[in-house]
């Protein structure tokens, strides 16, 4: 990936060139998977009404969330949907301390993801993709946590879907220009095929 990165208004062009990865794996018994939950989804792309909630109460008589039973994580599902409509999926996640795993992501034309009620990523592909998957980093807390899925059909007959946690993942490491970091940094694809197109890269981190 080539990408544009402003540092405090000056850009420069840096080329991600894929490195040496590192091996991360999951250690054991540290993360128990539990309940998972779902319902129709509201509104445009971008809503979900428990953005914000630290923790959302499944059990409520209004809540709407209906208990997942059977569920095969990492084998795709599909489901007619009409176009414009959505779904969500709550994933109950209990980890013995703070820490990152890793998750497969499987969607359709757009997702939108939150952990514990907080922005985690989003991108609505501008193409007809049907289908697509991707790794998501999720910076767990100790104890309860909660991964809220919203799965938008933008143009399909049906919506697909997965979902699979990992044992290991591969993190990759670049050394940037020196520069001095002040105020603020922001990053923007510098190969996009179109102004609309989504990063797809909410796993970058940049470390002083």
């Amino acid at each position: 990936r080539r990408l544009h990165i402003e540092i405090d208004g000056k850009t420069q062009a840096v080329v991600l060139n894929g490195g040496s990865p590192r091996i991360e794996k999951l250690k054991k018994n540290t993360v128990k998977w539990g309940s998972l939950y779902r319902k129709p989804g509201r509104g445009v792309f971008g809503y979900v009404e428990e953005e914000g909630m630290a923790v959302v109460n499944v059990r409520a008589e209004d809540s709407g969330w209906e208990p997942v039973s059977h569920f095969r994580y990492g084998e795709p599902y599909s489901e007619k949907i009409p176009p414009r409509q959505s779904m969500l999926f709550l994933q109950e996640i209990e980890s013995e301390k703070d820490q990152s795993i890793a998750v497969e992501v499987g969607s359709g034309n757009g997702v939108y993801m939150l952990l514990n009620g907080a922005y985690l990523t989003a991108h609505l592909s501008p193409w007809r993709v049907k289908f697509g998957k991707e790794i998501v980093l999720l910076p767990l807390q100790k104890g309860l946590n909660q991964l809220i899925i919203k799965h938008y059909n933008g143009y399909e007959s049906d919506l697909s879907y997965s979902l699979q946690p990992l044992e290991e993942w591969s993190i990759y490491s670049q050394q940037l220009p020196v520069t001095r970091i002040n105020q603020s940094v922001s990053i923007r694809a510098a190969d996009a095929e179109s102004k609309v197109a989504p990063l797809r890269m909410n796993n970058l981190r940049i470390i002083k």
